[in-house]
């Protein structure tokens, strides 16, 4: 888990490091112009460029991420970035400073789907099911609606019920006074507020998970419900954590959580 967080970080680095470069060409504009020649059309032509690729790679960049592996092309993709940036930095005209937005913003496409879709990969199951918890009641303004499946929403008494005992050196002791003081602030259930309002939120779990008991799904949703809170629940009861059997079930699961998004964000 420490080994995730430290991921997240240079994720939030990296990030951060393609907003500065999608920047860049405007807050230098006037050095740009002057320097380069550039007529104000070229130079939010240099701007755009760098999103263009994203017309390109899009889809064929999941596929490479699947052939040749996710951290090999977030990889290739930083040193695309760089070596834009040098190319645009070394420029001496629009031709050359296009093909360096064009290059770094190929390796942007390409590390944003990549790196979106590791971050999913890492916290699937229970720690993303928490995470939505907590969206929905720390930031709720944030959100048109929310899916939270197969959760774990009560910190209070995760470590009593299934495989929970497990995860206290994760998540911390609720029974030590010191962690149950941090926990608290951001345990879903214990903050449910009924003073706020809520987007709609579907929670969904399975009747025989045996990882994270559905007790979290099923009291979670009668407290958002008794909060007079828009909720919709849904329990299979098989599939494990994995909240459905087999292949009919997860289609079915995924039409139902496709069909309620569609509906509650179209409203």
């Amino acid at each position: 888990m420490a080994n995730r967080w430290v991921a997240l970080v240079i994720v939030f680095v990296t990030r951060t490091s393609m907003g500065f470069q999608f920047q860049v060409v405007a807050a230098v504009a006037p050095l740009m112009v002057a320097e380069l020649q550039l007529t104000w059309v070229q130079l939010g032509s240099l701007i755009g460029l760098y999103m263009l690729p994203g017309a390109v790679f899009a889809l064929p960049g999941g596929v490479l991420g699947q052939r040749y592996g996710d951290r090999r092309i977030v990889v290739a993709s930083l040193a695309l970035m760089v070596a834009g940036g040098f190319v645009t930095a070394a420029a001496h005209g629009f031709v050359v400073a296009a093909a360096g937005r064009l290059v770094s913003g190929a390796g942007a496409v390409l590390m944003n789907i990549l790196l979106a879709k590791m971050v999913a990969d890492w916290f699937t199951g229970r720690e993303l099911s928490t995470a939505m918890g907590i969206m929905l009641t720390r930031y709720p303004e944030l959100f048109g609606a929310l899916v939270c499946s197969v959760p774990l929403l009560d910190m209070r008494r995760f470590h009593l019920l299934l495989a929970g005992a497990s995860w206290v050196a994760e998540y911390g002791d609720p029974d030590n006074p010191d962690d149950w003081e941090f926990m608290s602030k951001y345990s879903p259930y214990q903050n449910i507020s009924p003073d706020r309002r809520y987007p709609p939120v579907l929670i969904t779990t399975s009747t025989r998970d045996d990882r994270v008991h559905p007790g979290h799904a099923r009291k979670m949703t009668a407290a958002l419900e008794s909060a007079g809170h828009p909720v919709q629940y849904y329990e299979n009861i098989e599939g494990g954590h994995a909240g459905a059997a087999d292949n009919a079930q997860s289609a079915f699961r995924a039409a139902l959580i496709y069909e309620f998004l569609h509906r509650t964000l179209d409203e």
